[in-house]
């Protein structure tokens, strides 16, 4: 048996297994502690190390070898006692025979080309920053080595930041072939040299906000075919060269305050140059390595319409996005380097993205106790489900093991029916997002041809395609400005139930797709645990039902759960109510000990008026004098700002 453990130092920390050539388990950091991108410096115990070798059944002891990347570190990057290994760090010894350290964009490259299974190609590499080194180019040493080249460094010292990256790959042999760096700038996030730099310097003039950059992909869209007036008075980008040459002097023209026109088509300029730019860029790798194959990595290809007319030119067939093509992928990238550079063994091709923690029926049937009063759950039939979502219903699924990628793929999704015009709005309203956003399909892969147009198959959503004319009324869900949408194949044989549920919905509708858009809420990971997907339904009242392994739960009455179960009511001594304004608008803030509500401003009479006890027929009177639904005390029921009594005598009382 060989073990070779990837390891994502950075932002979007991850950890990887790969186990006798093939990856078995991934997982981002994000998923465990709950805080989107989130990341470590440093080695620490935080990163998801052991969660991925207990997902594949080894232990480090099995481990063959370990392979890091670390994002932000570079010669002389770490002094005045900060560590480069928490002091409490004891997953593995740092410094041992089995540990190496690889620069980042080329992990980014063998995730790429060793997840693509193409036994020749192109690689190319583009994202925001990737290592610091003197001489620019990629390293790979054991980490005794690197630690003390990176710990002691004497004077000063030039570095050159990696933007993209060009490989020629072949065999067991990434080669690279040419490079391109950022240009140090006192204004990072303002002064422009690279595509994602021009990508996220827009993304943050419109949204005001860091990973904005799937809004304005979707912002883009909604701009005509023919804009009349450009706001940026001259090209972004001059394509004169060779290589691409950012402009900056449109910036200062821009007013203070873009209109919403402004903003629109702004959105549009950007991709639209962004496009142009990443086409460059990959005639360029083509043509210098002379390949007919791309493999593509770094989080500039998370850019669904690039993916497609990348595809369209060279053929789907010849075109490779992994799943997670941004830093969390880096963990896959440092694990096939691992196997097939320093074990000299070979690896198999990514098929599957599911591949996250295996969560027993035991784990499942806890997290439903926990709730047991507030939930009425019946074994999963699957003929009920269909009839509910052909009803226009939305059902969550938690199935499985979860997504490594970004994207949802089935397994902690919520589903509607494609067909509702209702359905956008429902489901961007659960999400938290902007009315205008686009929800996505999933579709049965071998009737995809019949609805859409665009790179089939799609197995994780990487490609924007375009609804058939002929269906567009068919699909008021997806109704979208430009008629793009994203799609998801799926296959038999990657999820059979899933399969059933569309194949079973087609009988019926003629429809072989559903709406499929991810469990999480806004800046929030997509949910794990079975626990957070009870409580993200919970949350969520427009979720009709939750698909949970092989149970259903849905909520029972609020009135009868509290009158059957508690009797009475009052706000925990904890609880901290506030009233703050937030974008122009009052919103009531209510911060309990495990979470933080935010709720509209006229529930404040409620909660102050809840700082007694209160039996619940009062409390259905005061609701329905407020006008509220009933169900707007599900998230209050979960966040640990109601303290519950059983006995009416205020002795079990009981914070859920």
């Amino acid at each position: 048996m060989s073990v070779i453990l990837g390891i994502h130092v950075g932002h979007d920390s991850s950890c990887t297994v790969l186990k006798d050539g093939g990856i078995v388990s991934a997982l981002q950091q994000e998923r465990v502690s709950r805080r989107k991108h989130d990341g470590e410096e440093v080695l620490s115990n935080r990163l998801p190390i052991t969660a991925c070798l207990d997902t594949a059944g080894v232990n480090i002891d099995d481990v063959e070898f370990i392979i890091s990347s670390f994002q932000s570190v570079a010669d002389a990057s770490f002094g005045l006692h900060k560590p480069l290994i928490e002091y409490d760090f004891n997953i593995f010894d740092p410094f041992d025979c089995r540990h190496y350290v690889i620069s980042h964009h080329l992990a980014h490259a063998w995730h790429a080309y060793a997840g693509s299974g193409f036994p020749d190609s192109a690689v190319l590499v583009v994202d925001r920053a990737g290592s610091s080194t003197a001489a620019g180019e990629d390293y790979a040493q054991p980490f005794s080595e690197w630690y003390e080249q990176i710990t002691t460094c004497r004077g000063e010292i030039l570095l050159k930041t990696e933007s993209l990256s060009i490989y020629d790959a072949v065999g067991d042999n990434v080669t690279l072939s040419t490079r391109r760096y950022n240009v140090p700038h006192i204004q990072p996030l303002t002064f422009i040299c690279s595509a994602a730099g021009l990508y996220d310097n827009v993304s943050r003039r419109i949204f005001g906000s860091e990973h904005a950059h799937g809004q304005l992909m979707a912002l883009a869209s909604l701009a005509s075919s023919d804009i009349a007036r450009r706001v940026p008075r001259g090209p972004l980008v001059n394509l004169d060269e060779t290589w691409p040459v950012f402009r900056n002097d449109w910036q200062h023209i821009l007013p203070p305050e873009l209109s919403v026109e402004e903003q629109v088509n702004l959105a549009k300029q950007c991709q639209s140059a962004f496009g142009d730019v990443m086409a460059r860029y990959t005639h360029i790798a083509l043509e210098l390595t002379g390949r007919r194959k791309l493999a593509v990595a770094g989080g500039a290809f998370l850019n669904i319409v690039v993916n497609r007319d990348v595809a369209d030119r060279i053929g789907p067939e010849n075109y490779f996005v992994p799943s997670a093509p941004s830093d969390a992928g880096i963990s896959m990238g440092c694990a096939y380097y691992g196997c097939r550079v320093i074990a000299k063994k070979p690896t198999l091709r990514l098929s599957t993205d599911r591949l996250g923690p295996i969560w027993s029926e035991e784990s499942i049937k806890q997290a439903l106790h926990r709730f047991q009063f507030l939930l009425e759950v019946t074994p999963y039939d699957r003929e009920v489900v269909v009839q509910e979502l052909v009803q226009g219903k939305i059902i969550g699924r938690w199935y499985g093991r979860s997504e490594f990628g970004p994207r949802a793929l089935g397994a902690r999704s919520i589903f509607a029916n494609p067909m509702f015009v209702s359905a956008k709005k429902t489901l961007n309203d659960i999400k938290g997002r902007q009315e205008w956003r686009p929800v996505a399909p999933i579709v049965i892969r071998e009737r995809a041809h019949e609805f859409f147009v665009g790179p089939l198959p799609s197995q994780w959503m990487t490609f924007a395609h375009t609804i058939c004319e002929g269906y567009i009324d068919s699909f008021g869900a997806l109704a979208h400005a430009d008629g793009s949408t994203r799609v998801q194949t799926l296959e038999e044989a990657e999820d059979p139930e899933l399969h059933s549920i569309l194949t079973e919905f087609a009988d019926r509708t003629g429809i072989p797709a559903l709406v499929n858009t991810s469990m999480n809420g806004p800046n929030q990971p997509i949910v794990e645990s079975p626990a957070e997907a009870i409580e993200f339904f919970i949350r969520s009242c427009a979720i009709d039902g939750l698909i949970l392994g092989n149970y259903i739960a849905r909520r029972r009455d609020v009135n009868e759960v509290m009158t059957d179960v508690f009797g009475r009511a009052r706000l925990a001594p904890a609880v901290i109510i506030s009233l703050v304004s937030l974008a122009g608008e009052e919103r009531l803030v209510v911060t309990s000990p495990y979470k933080a509500l935010n709720l509209d401003g006229d529930m404040l009479s409620l909660f102050q008026w809840l700082r007694q006890w209160r039996t619940m027929p009062e409390i259905s009177a005061h609701l329905e004098a407020l006008g509220a639904d009933g169900r707007s005390f599900w998230p209050v029921l979960i966040a640990g700002v109601l303290e519950l009594d059983w006995s009416g005598e205020g002795d079990r009382a009981c914070q859920m």
